[in-house]
């Protein structure tokens, strides 16, 4: 067994998707320490219930609802993206990696720590800024897809 482990680490680099991997890995890694140092520094953080930006709070049907709704839209537009492209790739692990972070935030907290306050409109964290992002990202290559391309 540990010897498959080694030689599955060893492969990783050639691996076809190694950017998912290392960019997903980075990111949540990264919003981890953020997140663990706010805490053990007492600095200013805000408890978030609901999803991304504080949407959902109070409205745990809603939150559910919109989490699996996301889910999907990522199957399905992981299914229609050319995941050859590296754009393609850092994009999903930048979703993946968001939605993982949080998700760890409301195992062990029960709640997701929002760091980032702009002009007290609402709070967010980096695992949030990333799923926007690749979000985007996707959404923008899928729309500009051709239409041989979409269904590959």
């Amino acid at each position: 067994m540990f010897k498959v482990l080694l030689k599955s680490l060893r492969n990783i680099y050639s691996l076809k998707y190694r950017y998912l991997i290392i960019y997903g890995i980075l990111i949540i890694l990264v919003d981890r320490v953020i997140k663990i140092s706010i805490l053990a520094s007492g600095d200013f953080y805000t408890k978030n219930s609901g999803i991304a930006f504080g949407l959902g709070k109070n409205v745990p049907g809603i939150l559910f609802f919109l989490i699996v709704l996301g889910i999907v839209i990522l199957i399905y537009l992981s299914r229609q993206l050319n995941l050859n492209k590296v754009a393609n790739q850092v994009a999903l692990s930048m979703i993946l990696a968001g939605g993982i972070s949080n998700i760890l935030d409301r195992i062990f907290y029960g709640y997701v720590i929002d760091y980032i306050n702009i002009f007290s409109l609402s709070a967010f964290n980096l695992a949030d800024l990333s799923i926007v992002i690749g979000s985007i990202i996707i959404l923008k290559n899928y729309l500009l897809l051709p239409e041989v391309e979409k269904g590959k």
